[in-house]
């Protein structure tokens, strides 16, 4: 079940509680991740501990900790 490609099996419509029509996989995460469609997902990591020992670089761990959601 693929939407949108070629030689693709007609798209399953759903009728919400609005009277709106929408396509499965959009409402649909089980079928949106089983579609085959190609997912990335990037992740940095970096040890708390050095994190926690930069005192010396105020500003670069001001900026570590808000992408953390810690700051």
């Amino acid at each position: 079940y693929r939407p949108g490609e070629e030689e693709e099996r007609l798209p399953i419509h759903l009728l919400t509680q609005s009277g709106h029509i929408k396509e499965l996989s959009r409402q649909s995460d089980i079928v949106d991740a089983i579609s085959g469609k190609r997912r990335t997902d990037h992740k940095l990591y970096f040890p708390m501990d050095l994190i926690v020992d930069m005192s010396e670089k105020a500003e670069e761990k001001k900026a570590i900790m808000k992408l953390l959601g810690l700051g």
